[in-house]
């Protein structure tokens, strides 16, 4: 009878599926979402002198460590100078980062990085932004040329003057300087324009005209 009651046992266990096995996974599931690197978010920045430092902070909420690489920063306006290497498990760190712009205009990049913990990889990116405020003038065209010309004629050329910044732009005069012969005049064409000094908004232009009476 005793042998018997411990073949029943036995069958009894192996129909519910319970043996002595530990069928608890050892590999952790989820990501390294729990790494973060707060957005970079610069506002205006004054176009003198353009350019400046500032960080980015990295929050490892994680309960482990973690390790970075592969740094990256897109943008020509933005370099990376120090970086953390790794960040203990609720440790924050900073990445050292340098902007420089010297035109008006979005300053926008994308920082990026590798991470890896024991049993995991991830990575983390941020936006970076901010504005160059600024003035900024552009002649169109940067040269003019008059062909062949008639000794004793007069001809013109119109150059436009316009602002391609994004705060207002000041021109106190207009000067001309020449380096070859002829008769070069300059006609900031008072009649359309108003006299000296002109304001102009940012996307406005006027345009003048340049005079050769060879």
């Amino acid at each position: 009878m005793r042998c018997t009651a411990l073949v029943l046992v036995g069958l009894l266990a192996a129909c519910n599926g319970k043996d002595d096995t530990d069928d608890t996974d050892t590999d952790p599931s989820g990501d390294l979402s729990c790494v973060a690197v707060a957005p970079v978010l610069l506002g205006d920045i004054d176009r003198a002198p353009g350019r400046g430092n500032t960080t980015a902070t990295v929050t490892n909420d994680c309960d482990v460590a973690v390790s970075f690489s592969d740094w990256a920063v897109s943008g020509a306006d933005i370099t990376i100078g120090n970086t953390p290497r790794s960040l203990d498990a609720g440790a924050d760190g900073t990445v050292e980062l340098a902007y420089a712009r010297s035109t008006p205009g979005d300053l926008a990049a994308t920082l990026t990085a590798d991470t890896a913990s024991d049993s995991l990889t991830g990575s983390v990116s941020a936006d970076i932004r901010g504005t160059i405020r600024g003035p900024a003038i552009q002649i169109d065209p940067a040269e003019s040329t008059f062909g062949d010309t008639n000794v004793g004629c007069q001809y013109w050329a119109p150059i436009t003057v316009t602002n391609v910044g994004n705060e207002e732009l000041g021109i106190l005069r207009s000067t001309l300087g020449v380096t070859i012969w002829g008769a070069y005049t300059l006609d900031v064409q008072q009649d359309i324009n108003g006299v000296a000094p002109w304001q102009l908004d940012p996307g406005e232009s006027m345009e003048v005209l340049l005079g050769f009476a060879p």
